[in-house]
């Protein structure tokens, strides 16, 4: 109601379609959600993500390592109602979620950063039409082994974030523990990463290696429906990943 890897490795993004409805149908619908990591939301920043967001007219974008606490969310996205996982006393960390206004949205923090897990996860359920998304964002710090029970998969759930996730799977040379744990939590759950080997690496580290610390995994429902794409980095180093999802909607 609305408010008051079983792995397959890599999907292919040909082939890709609408889910069915029941009764007449009309043209797709499109979703877009933009994640990044932005290494702490400058003014400077701040500007280059508000010119991505409307270029690509996302729907929702979720911001990890804000770096920001509630009373410095002292700024508007226009058309965009915001939410916010304050940052903990590490400076990298705090979650920021816009959701454009005309969509229904409920914001949850389900995993705050402690001492013995620092990783932080925030749930938007949100509705579009006849569309209901579960998105999870996610920020696992680096070398973090990170509990990911508390994320429940249902139909339509979508999961993005940083996880400093080590795999060959998705580009890596080796594997590390929290690698292996979210191998072992995609083949446990109906769930596939979004994820192509000639996929432009979404970091940048300053020894001048590229990597993907930052993923994109939908339940199996959704897998055909979605595509990713790696857009610029507006300067901390990660790039902006850019998730559609298609579906057709019933005429009113």
């Amino acid at each position: 109601m609305r408010p008051n890897v079983k792995y397959s490795g890599l999907v292919p993004h040909s082939d890709i379609r609408g889910g069915t409805t029941l009764g007449k149908t009309s043209p797709s619908l499109s979703f877009s959600i933009l994640q990044w990591n932005a290494g702490g939301l400058t003014t400077a920043k701040r500007t280059e993500l508000e010119q991505l967001v409307k270029t690509h007219n996302a729907d929702v974008f979720c911001i990890m390592e804000a770096n920001l606490t509630l009373e410095g969310l002292n700024f508007a996205f226009t058309g965009y109602a915001l939410h916010l996982l304050p940052k903990a006393r590490q400076i990298a960390s705090g979650i920021l979620v816009g959701v454009r206004e005309n969509l229904p949205c409920t914001f949850k923090i389900v995993k705050e950063m402690n001492d013995s897990d620092k990783i932080e996860i925030v749930k938007i359920d949100v509705w579009n039409k006849d569309e209901h998304l579960k998105i999870y964002c996610c920020y696992n710090p680096p070398t973090n082994s990170p509990d990911l029970s508390v994320i429940n998969i249902q139909s339509k759930t979508v999961i993005i974030g940083d996880f400093n996730a080590h795999s060959t799977n998705w580009g890596y040379q080796s594997q590390n523990e929290p690698g292996a744990k979210l191998e072992d939590f995609i083949n446990t759950n109906t769930l596939e990463l979004i994820y192509k080997p000639n996929d432009t690496p979404t970091f940048l580290h300053h020894s001048g290696s590229q990597t993907n610390p930052d993923l994109l995994m939908v339940s199996s429902d959704i897998t055909e429906n979605t595509t990713r794409e790696v857009l610029e980095d507006p300067g901390s180093g990660h790039r902006v990943i850019k998730a559609t999802i298609t579906s057709k909607c019933k005429n009113d």
